[in-house]
């Protein structure tokens, strides 16, 4: 039997990694007009506080990828509903992020933007794995095979 827990963990740490670093990258570039000369500054707090209010995405996605594969859903399906769930989550995240640092943050409305879109480059820089990973193999296949 395939260790898929394994692959799994590993795909979803990819996502969450890239998720964290093209946020942190782009939302520096949109913060960095606003606040010029602290620029490294704004991308180490950004990524602190992507990798601290991200973590929970990551927790979750796991266990909805391992949950996904052991249903043996397609690869159509894991995609729409990995992408779907990482909309919601990202959004869910953004708010608590924003309430708990109010609501005068600069340039927020591109922050949704830039969050949004880097959760979902995120999980496309992972389609062949997920493909790989949802390439079933019948066992009664396995057996028959000369």
């Amino acid at each position: 039997m395939e260790n898929t827990g394994g692959k799994c963990s590993w795909i979803v740490f990819k996502i969450w990694f890239f998720a964290v670093l093209l946020n942190t990258a782009a939302g520096t570039i949109a913060l960095c007009h606003l606040f010029n000369e602290f620029v490294f500054p704004i991308a180490v707090i950004g990524a602190y506080f992507g990798v601290i209010f991200s973590f929970p995405i990551f927790l979750i996605f796991l266990a909805l990828l391992n949950f996904l594969i052991r249903r043996k859903a397609s690869f159509e399906n894991v995609m729409v509903i990995m992408t779907a769930a990482g909309i919601i989550l990202t959004l869910i995240v953004l708010l608590i992020f924003f309430k708990s640092f109010g609501s005068g943050m600069p340039g927020s409305s591109a922050l949704y933007f830039i969050a949004v879109g880097s959760s979902v480059m995120a999980i496309i820089t992972q389609v062949k794995s997920i493909k790989r990973l949802t390439n079933y193999k019948n066992p009664i296949d396995e057996l028959l095979k000369i």
